[in-house]
């Protein structure tokens, strides 16, 4: 049950975001084919059999891409429960967004077979920067504060039903202490696209994460 009513209590204007994704030079996949024209044709083939954008049509994919999927795993993200329109999951500075991609690219990849435990993987990864204006819930701000422990807890159904409400209410907007930073920097939940004021990324840097059962190291491509 949530232990205080969700209204608004903070307005994020002209605010800056990180996100990290996938890394978007794909010579992998560059590779099942023989030519860029079937590569064309493999993403178009893709593409027919996602669901559609519910963002503009002119804003960059790298924005979009997030509000396109439904929530898919049982369990849910912390602010969206299965079954739920994508949060697009951003934070106020690259590091504090690093370190969020690096936890879950590390638990996922060595989660996924006993075999990886002993194995060490480079990853590419994009980072990029957005801007979002908009009404926010922010929950480290006061009446939310004095329920840290429900916010940055691993059982997300509290945080969903913040999000739930949220929706109800049309504040597109979350703003949360992130749990996988050490420094316990500021993650940003952007609920609907109508809260981006980017309709391309402001910045796009490629880096290398390498994941080992010993733990994660970031570096800049070509720094």
């Amino acid at each position: 049950m949530i232990p205080c009513a969700v209204d608004s209590n903070s307005r994020l204007t002209d605010q800056l975001l990180w996100r990290v994704c996938e890394g978007q030079t794909k010579p992998y996949v560059r590779a099942i084919v023989n030519s860029a024209a079937e590569l064309d044709l493999l993403e178009s083939i893709l593409e027919s059999d996602k669901p559609p954008h519910l963002a503009p049509p002119a804003m960059n994919y790298l924005l979009s891409t997030p509000f396109r999927y439904c929530e898919r795993t049982s369990t849910g993200s912390r602010f969206a429960a299965f079954g739920v329109s994508g949060v697009m999951y951003a934070a106020e500075n690259i590091n504090t967004s690093l370190a969020e991609s690096a936890h879950w690219a590390a638990s996922s990849f060595f989660a996924s077979s006993d075999g990886l435990k002993a194995v060490t993987k480079t990853l590419m990864r994009t980072a990029f920067s957005f801007r979002v204006d908009g009404n926010a819930v922010d929950l480290t701000l006061p009446p939310f504060d004095a329920f840290s422990a429900l916010w940055t807890s691993n059982d997300y159904r509290e945080t969903q039903i913040v999000a739930r409400d949220c929706r109800v209410k049309g504040i597109p907007l979350i703003r949360y202490t992130s749990v996988r930073d050490t420094h316990a920097g500021a993650c940003v939940a952007v609920l609907n696209p109508s809260a981006l004021t980017s309709m391309s990324p402001e910045n796009e840097e490629d880096w290398y994460l390498t994941v080992s059962p010993t733990g994660a190291e970031w570096n800049k491509r070509g720094a």
